[in-house]
């Protein structure tokens, strides 16, 4: 009888379903007439009973909890309100789109060019502009020079637009900048050779 009891109550403790059927079991046992007579036995019978009925309790509790869990789910579902991936980016526009406005820069300063060597160079930078006029990526398109281009990059991301308009409604738009860096002197009568021509913009 103690060793029914005491599986039962282990059961309990690490709330097992099966916990309720070995209190119930237990009851069973206390029915007998040898046992139901004892004094011994009186106080575990009323113990038996209450931890069977709560038992039952929880484990009631615990499929109305994964009923209605269910039922939201299936509601959830049914409402197009379910759990969805990240929302898509908005598209991004070039020129050459119809019906589409160009960005127009607002501040669009180029960082001074400390280049040792002297010529002339050239690249291209890209920019992704978006809906308010702000920058939100710039990469190299052409490379100029290794060092200017990370002073360019960092510049970029600064300068603030006009938003492109597609169907007159703000838009992403990706605008390729050309970039001309001359390093080169002016030509005078001191410096004749590896100089910046008078005509030379």
């Amino acid at each position: 009888m103690q060793h029914a009891y005491a599986d039962a109550k282990a059961a309990f403790d690490r709330k097992d379903p099966e916990a309720a059927t070995g209190f119930e079991r237990v009851l069973i046992l206390l029915h007998d007439p040898d046992l139901a007579s004892s004094s011994e036995f009186a106080d575990l019978a009323v113990v038996a009973a209450a931890f069977r009925d709560l038992s039952a309790a929880r484990e009631t509790a615990a499929a109305q909890s994964q009923a209605a869990l269910a039922l939201s789910a299936r509601e959830s579902v049914a409402s197009g309100s379910a759990p969805r991936g990240k929302p898509a980016e908005p598209p991004v526009y070039r020129d050459g789109e119809p019906n589409l406005t160009p960005a127009v820069a607002i501040t669009q300063t180029m960082p001074p060019a400390h280049l040792s060597e002297r010529r002339l160079w050239t690249g291209a930078i890209e920019i992704l502009i978006d809906e308010t006029g702000k920058v939100l990526s710039a990469q190299m398109a052409t490379p100029v020079q290794a060092t200017y281009d990370k002073q360019l990059i960092q510049a970029a991301l600064n300068w603030k637009y006009r938003p492109a308009l597609k169907d007159g409604m703000p838009a992403r738009y990706i605008k390729i900048i050309n970039v001309r860096v001359d390093s080169r002197p002016d030509c005078s009568i001191a410096v004749m050779t590896q100089c910046r021509p008078q005509n030379s913009n």
